[in-house]
C-alpha cells in the first residue's frame, strides 16, 4: 500500500514539474501556434519613433574631431566634449520590403548626459543608409544625416523625405534625385521645394535654421553639390559589401571640407559599416 502511494506521488510531483517547464513558454511567447509550432512574424512596427530628449544645442564646439573605425554598425565621432554615434539596425521584410532602423545619439562626454536619442525608421530597399554629421567652422551648428536609400519603393512609387529632430536633420535619397542633372532647388514660404523634370515630381522639405539664414544671404544652394557619394558594390571572400567615397562640401561656401572612405558589408542580413577612414581633409 505504502509503495502504490509512494508511485502515485511521484507520478503527480513528475507530471508537475513538467507542466511547469513547458506551459508558460507557449502561454508567454505570441509567436507560438496551437500545436505549440514557432511562427516567425514577418510584421514590422513603423510607428517605433523616440523623440528627443532635449533639443540639440546649437554651441556644440568642435575642437578636435578623432574618426573611428566603425564596429557593429556603429559610427562614432567624439570632438572631446561631444560624442555623435549612428546606429543602423537592417532588418528583412516580406515581399523584398526591408527597414533601417536607425539610432542617432549625441552625448556629453564630460557628463555622459544624452543630448539626442532619436531613431529613425526609413523603409527601404538595397543601398543602406549613410550618416553623415554636418560640421560647418569651429561649431556644430546642426546635425544633418543624409540618407541614400537605393531604389524608389515598387509598391508605393515615391521617394521619402525626412526632417526630424526639430527639423535639423535632412535626408535626400541617393538614387534618382541626387543622380539627377534637371534637379532644382527652391526655397519658398521658409520651406524647401525640389523639382526634378526628369522624375516628374516636386518635394516640399522643412530646413534648418543655417539653410534659411544662408538663402536669405544671397548664397545659391544645389543639393547636387553639398553631399556626394560614389558607391560602388564589392565582394570578398563570399560577402557581398558596398565601398565609396564621401566627400562633403560646406553648404555655405561650396569649400571642399573633407573626404572619407566608406565600406559597407552584408552579415547576417545586416548592412554593417565595417571602415570609416579620413582620407583627405582641408
Amino acid at each position: 500500500m505504502k509503495r502504490s502511494i509512494y508511485l502515485v506521488l511521484m507520478v503527480f510531483i513528475f507530471t508537475f514539474i513538467l507542466c511547469k517547464s513547458e506551459y508558460p513558454v507557449h502561454r508567454a511567447n505570441n509567436n507560438f501556434d496551437s500545436s505549440g509550432t514557432y511562427q516567425k512574424s514577418e510584421k514590422i512596427d513603423h510607428s517605433m519613433i523616440i523623440e528627443p530628449i532635449i533639443d540639440v544645442n546649437e554651441n556644440l564646439s568642435i575642437n578636435h574631431l578623432d574618426v573611428f573605425e566603425s564596429k557593429d554598425g556603429m559610427l562614432k565621432m567624439d570632438s572631446g566634449k561631444q560624442r555623435v554615434e549612428l546606429l543602423g539596425e537592417y532588418v528583412s521584410g516580406s515581399d523584398h520590403n526591408h527597414t533601417l532602423f536607425t539610432n542617432l545619439r549625441v552625448t556629453n562626454t564630460d557628463t555622459n548626459e544624452i543630448i539626442v536619442d532619436r531613431r529613425i525608421v526609413d523603409n527601404s530597399t538595397g543601398i543602406p543608409e549613410l550618416f553623415l554629421a554636418d560640421f560647418t567652422g569651429d561649431k556644430l551648428d546642426e546635425i544633418m544625416v543624409v540618407i541614400h536609400s537605393g531604389a524608389i519603393h515598387d509598391y508605393e512609387k515615391e521617394y521619402q523625405f525626412y526632417s526630424l529632430v526639430n527639423h535639423n536633420l535632412i535626408s535626400l535619397p541617393y538614387e534618382g534625385l541626387l543622380d539627377d542633372e534637371s534637379l532644382s532647388f527652391s526655397i519658398e514660404n521658409d520651406k524647401g521645394k525640389f523639382h526634378s523634370k526628369k522624375l516628374n515630381v516636386q518635394y516640399e522639405v522643412n530646413l534648418p535654421e543655417k539653410l534659411l539664414e544662408l538663402y536669405k544671404s544671397g548664397t545659391e544652394l544645389n543639393p547636387n553639390k553639398n553631399y556626394i557619394f560614389e558607391p560602388m558594390y564589392i565582394e570578398t571572400d563570399g560577402v557581398y559589401g558596398l565601398k565609396g567615397d564621401l566627400y562633403i562640401v560646406d553648404s555655405g561656401s561650396k569649400e571642399f571640407i573633407a573626404r572619407f572612405e566608406m565600406i559597407y558589408k552584408f552579415k547576417e542580413s545586416k548592412w554593417v559599416l565595417v571602415k570609416l577612414k579620413l582620407l583627405k581633409s582641408n
